[in-house]
């Protein structure tokens, strides 16, 4: 590729879904990091020393890329064949995999010195190693390899922390200064050549997109094992994988500016108070009816639905909340009828979804809305 018109036309993008893609990302309204990984953002990766690079290859990175592609036996069968070059010390020559055809097996270049980055790094790797093996060595857009690579980071960090929380620790501090350059330089990078596509063509404009389309189907996406193991399969057809179209839409949502739930106390009341205060901020955000209550009207009434287990928050995926609904105490398997739900950030869908899930299916739902020409009405 000479120029980003090139890359461009490789990828099927247009200039207006990338800037879309960038825009969401800059209005915070794309995550970029998992809830488990965001909270490590003020933690500094520590220098632990690991096991041997094979060791780690086989016992930590094989089996988390299995678990995400759903296949632990073919993974290990590939990861078995790698060949590994050691880069030494020397940090001139970047970690690369390299594909030498069909009828060998993928080669790792990679520094090692037992540390949390360079586990990132295998991991990164071996998810490109898979990539070329599981799509037959046909070429994949750049974007698309490296979506690949970074959900292989990912898995690897998902898949520690069940058996060492420390280890998926320092992981997870190394991924959020990843991020620095990542979605830091990289998106800078981007954006220039956005507003000229007739710069010379760089590798780095393809980590953004990566990045965050990683974390969004990761995230969000919905048979996530089988779509990201397809993602693998796909090749050339890559891009038609990621959900770039999905992820451009959430240029136009609301800023969601709310912080993370903290974690539940051991106290009764203060998850109640916390509840109450979360509640309270998505109705100052979506300045809706409750609104024209005084203070301690609003307070009774919030508090009764949660003394009488009649309240629902929605969280994200970084645990922030995006709305909430009440209804009125009714028997089992009547229909629920909803006294308030407030999306103000948009997410109406989502509030939905989660609503329905808590009630696993106890009830049928309606709402009345007191500001509708209609009493009652179907919810969403």
């Amino acid at each position: 590729m000479d120029s980003v018109y090139d890359w461009i036309d490789l990828h099927d993008i247009s200039v207006e879904l990338a800037s879309d893609v960038l825009l969401a990302h800059q209005s915070r309204a794309l995550p970029v990091a998992l809830p488990w990984i965001a909270d490590k953002v003020d933690q500094p990766p520590r220098r632990c020393c690991l096991p041997d690079l094979e060791t780690c290859l086989n016992t930590l990175v094989a089996p988390s890329l299995g678990r995400l592609l759903g296949d632990i036996g073919a993974v290990q069968a590939i990861v078995e064949t790698v060949d590994i070059c050691p880069l030494g010390e020397n940090p001139a020559t970047l970690p690369h995999t390299r594909d030498l055809g069909r009828d060998k097996p993928p080669v790792i270049a990679i520094h090692w010195q037992g540390t949390a980055a360079d586990l990132l790094c295998l991991a990164h790797e071996a998810a490109h190693a898979i990539q070329i093996v599981w799509s037959d060595h046909a070429m994949m857009p750049p974007v698309a390899r490296e979506t690949c690579a970074f959900l292989g980071e990912l898995a690897l960090i998902e898949g520690v922390r069940a058996n060492n929380p420390e280890q998926a620790s320092d992981l997870a501090a190394a991924w959020i200064t990843d991020n620095i350059l990542y979605l830091g330089k990289h998106v800078e990078a981007l954006e220039q050549v956005l507003r000229d596509p007739s710069h010379p063509y760089h590798y780095q404009i393809n980590y953004p997109f990566a990045r965050l389309a990683a974390i969004f189907l990761f995230w969000r996406a919905k048979k996530r094992q089988k779509r990201i193991a397809n993602l693998f399969q796909s090749g050339a057809a890559g891009m038609a994988h990621l959900p770039l179209h999905a992820m451009a839409a959430w240029a136009c949502h609301p800023t969601n500016c709310l912080p993370a739930a903290p974690l539940a106390d051991q106290s009764p009341s203060g998850d109640a108070y916390r509840n109450l205060a979360m509640i309270a901020h998505l109705d100052l955000q979506a300045s809706g009816s409750e609104h024209s209550l005084s203070i301690g009207d609003y307070y009774a009434r919030i508090l009764a639905h949660f003394q009488t287990g009649t309240a629902f928050i929605a969280l994200d995926g970084l645990n922030r909340p995006v709305g909430y609904a009440t209804w009125d105490q009714t028997e089992q398997k009547a229909p629920l009828a909803l006294c308030n739900q407030v999306a103000p950030f948009g997410d109406h869908l989502a509030v939905q979804r989660t609503l329905e899930r808590h009630l696993d299916g106890l009830h049928p739902i309606a709402a009345r809305h007191p500001e509708s020409m209609k009493s009652e009405q179907k919810a969403w």
